[in-house]
């Protein structure tokens, strides 16, 4: 099913994957719609680091792949210090974000308290970061590029993985596999965290 909203319209681990089973009681690839380079030097995009191909970072990630996560064809970015920087966009009118959301946000949330990356959660409808207590009302210009970049049809929900790796709907909500989704952006997340940190 796709869904199609307009602006007006309302609308790591085992005990990673166990907190996402708690949270996914009660929900039941899908994907929704929401209305909405420099190659010698890394480029700062909205707060992040674009580090071009001829980098140090680009080589190790030739051989890595995902089952339903796939490479952008863009350079990896960073934020200033180096860590991953991972992006879910959403919509508040979008059922298939909500169950992607509720998933993201339990994994998100413990690699930002362990300080191994920058997360955001954006609702394109509203502009909100729903990784943060703030009430934000605009999704920075160099972000909303990039969600414009991958996924220029507006579809949502939309993964994006330091720029590298991205997805534009959901991969195991047909068989409400929520362990499986889980796990697939756990390996993802760990893939980036441990090539970036490299020497």
């Amino acid at each position: 099913m796709i869904w199609k909203s307009t602006k007006n319209k309302s609308g790591l681990s085992v005990c990673i994957i166990a907190a996402i089973m708690l949270f996914m009681s009660g929900f039941s690839t899908q994907l929704c719609s929401a209305e909405t380079s420099n190659a010698s030097k890394p480029q700062a995009m909205g707060g992040l680091v674009r580090i071009p191909p001829a980098s140090r970072y680009d080589d190790p990630f030739s051989g890595v792949s995902f089952e339903t996560i796939y490479k952008s064809g863009f350079d990896v970015c960073t934020n200033i210090g180096g860590q991953p920087v991972v992006f879910l966009f959403t919509s508040s009118s979008c059922a298939h974000c909500k169950w992607l959301g509720k998933i993201f946000d339990v994994i998100a949330m413990n690699y930002i308290e362990d300080g191994s990356i920058e997360a955001h959660h954006y609702d394109v409808l509203t502009g909100d970061d729903l990784l943060t207590e703030e009430i934000e009302t605009e999704i920075p210009s160099g972000i909303h590029e990039l969600y414009r970049k991958g996924s220029p049809k507006d579809l949502v929900p939309y993964l994006n993985f330091s720029c590298k790796y991205e997805r534009v709907g959901t991969g195991h909500e047909k068989d409400q596999d929520a362990d499986a989704e889980g796990q697939e952006i756990i390996d993802v997340i760990e893939t980036l965290i441990r090539v970036l940190s490299a020497e």
